[in-house]
Formats: structure tokens, sequence, C-alpha cells
């Protein structure tokens, strides 16, 4: 799982947002950085029709975003089971 993922899931579990859904929060956090890759692509799709071309200094940050979706699809098989038991934090939910 990525840093900015892992990170999701701990703020997930710390407000225990997992509960309205009964969805575990690595599952809810792969969710979420997923949705962010989705609009990531999304904006270099429009970006491309309107023959827009993002500053020089901004392609880093599409370059490592690209990176992280290739370690995201690598993990989606194995996450549930890597995350199935830390997915609690000892955090005391209502």
């Amino acid at each position: 799982m990525s840093h900015f993922a892992e990170g999701l899931r701990k703020v997930i579990n710390q407000h225990c947002r997992e509960n309205a859904s009964n969805t575990p929060d690595f599952i809810l956090s792969e969710y979420l950085f997923r949705c962010l890759d989705a609009f990531d692509a999304a904006v270099r799709e429009r970006d491309h029709w309107h023959h827009f071309h993002p500053m020089p200094w901004t392609t880093h940050i599409l370059e490592e975003r690209t990176l992280d979706i290739k370690e995201g699809d690598q993990l989606r098989t194995t996450l549930p089971a890597q995350n199935a038991q830390s997915s609690t934090s000892g955090v005391a939910c209502r």
C-alpha cells in the first residue's frame, strides 16, 4: 500500500468513517485513492481535448501519480489479505 493510501486508511479509521457503510477502512482508502487517480486521468483527458499543456514544473507530479497507479494495480489482488488484521488501530468507534 502506498504511503498516501496508508495515511487515508488511518484517517478513515481514526474518524470511524467505515462504520456507516460497514466497509473495512483499507477498502475505503483504496477506493478513495483510485477516485483521485480517475480524477487525475479525467483532468489529463480534458487538458488534451482543450490542447492545454501543463506548466513544466507540474509534469513530475503526473509522473509520480502514474507510478502510484501502477503500484496500486499490483496491490489490488493482495490488499485485503495484507490488511485484514491491521484494519483496527485500537480506536473505539461508536
